[in-house]
């Protein structure tokens, strides 16, 4: 009965902290500053601040040589654009590839499957500063937050990864091709109360763009 009682406590205990104690969300009013980066060797990224307007952020990104890209994924509650300033980009919209040249503009409507990459032996630069080719600072901000544990040497990298990105919720609006989207969004639910336990943040100093 104590042991039954013990696991029971350890089970709800997180959940009654996090109902009890909502998590704060981090203050992002001019995070960003134009000339700041970060970047994701695991995807080949580099993006480049150009400015941050609000709750908006515009970038350059630079893919390197043979860069994968991001896996496949969609957005709920944005869309994605911009233009190819320089060099062959491959980009793929739900089950179509293109390839994408200097001046073609990219357009990924939300709730579509898409990802781009970099199959060429120089570096690919898309910009995004039209007025309309911006994603919301929450995102961005998790981005930078996730790019280091993507690089990361540790086998359980990704379980690092799922654990952090629990804490974000929807504010990190990106969902893999591999799962259904209502039972990504459940496991963060699921996931988030554990992750404040293990001792998860939102924030990590060495994640901030430099």
């Amino acid at each position: 009965m104590i042991v039954l009682l013990t696991i029971t406590a350890v089970i709800l205990l997180p959940v009654i902290y996090d109902l009890l104690f909502p998590l704060k969300p981090p203050y992002l009013d001019n995070y960003f500053s134009a000339g700041q980066t970060f970047s994701s060797k695991w995807e080949g990224v580099t993006q480049y601040i150009i400015k941050q307007e609000g709750d908006k952020v515009y970038s350059r990104i630079t893919l390197a040589p043979g860069s994968a890209g991001p896996p496949e994924h969609l957005h709920l509650d944005f869309d994605e654009s911009a233009t190819v300033s320089s060099g062959a980009l491959t980009v793929k919209l739900d089950d179509t590839l293109s390839e994408l040249k200097a001046g073609d503009r990219i357009w990924f409507p939300k709730g579509h499957y898409h990802t781009f990459s970099n199959k060429s032996s120089e570096d690919v630069v898309v910009t995004c500063d039209g007025p309309n080719d911006f994603v919301p600072v929450k995102f961005a901000y998790a981005l930078a937050q996730f790019y280091p544990l993507f690089d990361s040497n540790s086998k359980l990298k990704m379980v690092h990864f799922f654990f952090k990105m629990s804490l974000f919720g929807r504010d990190f609006d990106s969902y893999v091709k591999e799962a259904p989207v209502n039972g990504q969004k459940t496991i963060k639910k699921i996931l988030r109360p554990y992750a404040r336990a293990l001792g998860y943040k939102l924030y990590d100093e060495r994640s901030r763009p430099r």
